[in-house]
């Protein structure tokens, strides 16, 4: 009875996504992110039925030339020396072409008829090309690859160890993989051992031995008896392999029974075949072995592809349903490393607002306008003089007449230190007072803009009140400047107006006016600069409140998935999908012996 697999794909793709279900909303946790790419791929491989059939063994087994029969034209290098030193892939296409993928991530178009020159060790610049190459596709309308099928020649084992980690490298990349074989060195133990690590690749589901240059053994009956040999010695030696490093229960074993135990086994010769293909010879192609490799090979192929879908996507649930406990600590150790991110983010938000608005990075605006102050408080030294030449226009030794002279100095020269203050020293001092505050302001928020944090997608209305900050000033740059006012009268007690110091006395009290209007005037400068960082910093506030919001928002979506991920519910129903799938598994793997049983033999 034939295996319903559309019945089973079907299955297996709802398996999959009922466990991506399980982390909708956790995408972006890196472990999740892994997780449902492993998903997707195996979804992608039941959609598309991709399949990637590897040509492998050891070297001088004439594997590209037994691709190039299947194919039915000699479009890979060959050579009696080992020869292929990269991955060449054959792949479905309409018109004949050839391109090299380099490992640096170029792509090369190069003619079919010169490929030697890139994916050979046949001399040493091929060799030094090769080195570069991640793999060299050929693009063929060949029949063999018409159904998502890729055929993948690989360089030969045990000729080097670069070239023994090419191949072995591409074990988790194959699907069937095809064991040539040479009659003259029947399976060796290299051979075994490398059959074995076929068997424990989690991606290979099926296995075809190929004996190549079959026409070395003379007459038909001898190529009987060698094929029956070795139909029996490659189970018998890849078991012994499989039991030097695993024990009886663990799968491999099944997976062994199943496609090895009755070898699929075929004996050809490959330059046989490409001349039957030449002149059309029925019968040299017959006599090669490919007539019957042929008319079996496509089913093999289709129930391979068909098998592998199904078996693929139940070892991928039962992997991650078996894995997830294993995983489980390290998504969490990423949910608290998350909610950690983002309370150090905040905090460094917060801290470079504050610094940025902070009192002392204006203190060079405060020197310099403090500077522009004692400056102006120079003029003390004209003022005194004023009244030095106001007393020496009095001609008798009179206090009345000298108390008014000082009098009329005193009104005098208040009013012109107050018009010297309004007409030269605001505007002066007010112009670099907003110049300055205007550039403090405008390169504090292009800091704060620019902080990586407010790039970041969910915290765009942060962003944007930052650019609304940005685009205002939300302080006054004008400064109140203060009247000069006599604090400590130029005109003396009337005891002392006709004291011999007189003089001395005046200057006196002149320069301790003007020094206290002075630091009057820097106090009330400091206390404008003070009220201007007091305003940004109450505003950067609202900004660092609004993050603090978003991302408190954040770490209880993080705290809330870091539960989910260990939540009852979540296990629940990974197990229950696990033993779904489990029985799934088990009914195709029965049905899929049933099938093959008493197909397997050797042609």
């Amino acid at each position: 009875m034939a295996i319903d697999y559309q019945y089973y794909e079907f299955q297996s793709y709802e398996y999959l996504v009922r466990l991506g279900q399980l982390w909708e909303g956790m995408e972006e946790l890196t472990g999740v992110q892994e997780l449902l790419a492993q998903i997707r791929k195996e979804q992608e491989l039941i959609r598309t039925r991709k399949f990637r059939v590897a040509v492998v063994g050891e070297f001088r087994r004439g594997k590209s030339t037994f691709v190039n029969a299947l194919l039915g034209r000699e479009i890979l290098p060959t050579d009696a020396l080992p020869t292929t030193a990269t991955l060449n892939r054959i792949t479905y296409g309409a018109v004949p072409k050839a391109y090299l993928c380099y490992r640096d991530g170029r792509r090369e178009d190069v003619r079919i008829e010169e490929l030697s020159r890139y994916v050979t060790k046949l001399t040493r610049e091929s060799e030094n090309a090769a080195a570069q190459i991640e793999e060299a596709v050929v693009e063929y309308p060949s029949i063999f690859c018409q159904n998502h099928v890729d055929l993948i020649d690989t360089p030969g084992m045990n000729d080097d160890m670069a070239m023994n980690d090419v191949t072995l490298s591409q074990l988790e990349h194959i699907d069937l993989a095809v064991v040539t074989l040479s009659p003259g060195s029947p399976f060796s133990e290299t051979e075994s051992r490398f059959m074995a690590k076929l068997l424990e690749s989690e991606e290979i589901c099926q296995i075809i031995v190929v004996v190549t240059k079959i026409d070395e053994i003379r007459g038909e009956e001898p190529r009987k008896k060698f094929l029956s040999y070795l139909s029996s010695q490659i189970p018998e030696k890849t078991y012994a392999r499989l039991q030097e490093t695993h024990g009886e229960n663990e799968p491999v074993f099944e997976k062994f029974r199943r496609i090895l135990k009755e070898p699929i086994l075929f004996g050809v010769c490959s330059l046989d075949a490409l001349e039957a293909r030449q002149y059309g010879d029925e019968e040299l192609l017959e006599r090669s072995g490919f007539a019957g490799l042929n008319s079996r090979l496509p089913q093999i192929i289709l129930a391979s592809q068909n098998n592998n879908t199904v078996l693929r996507a139940v070892h991928t649930v039962r992997k991650i349903a078996e894995d997830y406990e294993k995983w489980l600590p390290a998504l969490r150790a990423e949910c608290e490393d998350r909610k950690e991110g983002l309370k150090a983010g905040r905090k460094e938000f917060a801290e470079a607002c504050y610094t940025l608005a902070d009192i002392k990075t204006l203190d060079a605006l405060k020197q310099k306008l403090w500077q522009m102050t004692d400056e102006f408080s120079q003029i003390r030294n004209e003022t005194g003089k004023g009244f030095v030449r106001c007393l020496s226009t009095v001609r008798v030794l009179d206090a009345d007449v000298i108390d008014r002279t000082l009098q009329a100095q005193a009104v005098k020269s208040m009013k012109d230190l107050n018009a010297r203050i309004q007409e030269s020293f605001r505007p002066e001092l007010q112009k670099l007072c907003a110049q300055a505050l205007t550039v403090w302001y405008q390169g504090l928020m292009d800091q704060i803009c620019s902080l990586p944090i407010l790039q970041e997608s969910r915290l765009e209305k942060v962003r944007e009140m930052a650019e609304e900050l940005r685009g205002s000033q939300p302080f006054s740059t004008e400064l109140p400047i203060n009247r000069f006012s006599w604090t400590k009268s130029p005109v003396p007690a009337r005891a002392l107006l006709l004291a011999p110091d007189l003089i001395v006395y005046v200057r006196q009290a002149v320069s301790d006016s003007v020094n206290i209007w002075c630091v009057g005037m820097k106090i009330q400068i400091t206390e404008s600069l003070k009220q201007a960082s007091s305003q940004v910093s109450k505003d950067l506030n609202k900004l660092v409140m609004a993050l603090y919001q978003a991302e408190n928002a954040r770490i209880a979506q993080w705290e809330a998935r870091e539960k989910r991920l260990q939540s009852p519910e979540l296990l629940e129903r990974l197990r229950k999908l696990a033993q779904e799938n489990s029985r799934l598994e088990a009914d195709f793997i029965k049905e899929l012996s049933n099938t093959m049983e008493g197909e397997k033999g050797y042609e």
